[in-house]
């Protein structure tokens, strides 16, 4: 794991307002880092490393997040956070910004990731399809499901995508938080974790744990299974 920068002065987050001192802000660009404000200073400094053995909380990420709108005051599991990959872009990879980008109508909906887009008819003229594209975000912890033209647009559990659609997130490197664990069968001290498409074999740790299925995370060996 890289050594991180256990803090210094952000150059550009405004922490001059009395009211914000002592207060904790999301990060600009990362969400394993937050702003700390003390006395007009913009301190930035990182979260926690995440334990890896705990796979359901911390879904691949190296490192705990820090969403204020989840807590204020301390770093979280990344399972938690609305804030995923290293980057809080909110604004989905294929969308663009609304009035921009004009569309057929009959085509209403195209997505990948964690985001979609819509095209809304500009006029209510029934010859005419002209529409504009607006942007959508998919729910916390659910992904775009691809879905024939004139289905609504469907954001659904990484459970319930289909091995088509898993199989290009994996593989999209606009997916950047995209990640699947797997069982090597039942309590074994060892699972598969795969992202972008690249499979690795991972032990549980501390030693005497176990991967739970049902749990989806490595827990003492005693328990798993029950």
């Amino acid at each position: 794991m890289t050594d991180r920068d256990p803090g210094s002065v952000h150059p550009t987050f405004d922490c001059s307002n009395p009211a914000d001192h002592d207060q904790h802000f999301n990060h600009p660009d990362d969400c394993t880092r937050f702003i700390q404000c003390d006395n007009g200073k913009a301190w930035d400094k990182p979260c926690a490393a995440c334990d890896q053995g705990n796979v359901a909380q911390c879904q691949g990420e190296a490192y705990t997040h820090f969403d204020r709108s989840v807590n204020a005051t301390a770093c979280i599991w990344p399972s938690d956070s609305t804030c995923k990959g290293v980057t809080p872009t909110t604004t989905p990879p294929t969308s663009t910004t609304p009035g921009t980008d004009k569309c057929d109508a009959d085509c209403q909906v195209e997505g990948d990731c964690d985001g979609y887009r819509v095209c809304v008819k500009d006029n209510d003229n029934p010859d005419d399809n002209t529409g504009t594209w607006v942007p959508k975000q998919c729910s916390n912890g659910t992904y775009f499901e691809p879905r024939p033209k004139s289905h609504v647009p469907s954001c659904v559990r990484w459970d319930d995508l289909t091995p088509e659609t898993k199989e290009q997130y994996l593989n999209d490197p606009k997916c950047k938080s995209f990640c699947e664990v797997t069982s090597l069968g039942p309590c074994n001290e060892s699972y598969n974790f795969r992202d972008k498409g690249v499979t690795t074999t991972v032990r549980c740790t501390p030693s005497g744990y176990q991967y739970d299925e049902a749990r989806k995370e490595c827990v003492p060996a005693d328990l798993c299974g029950i």
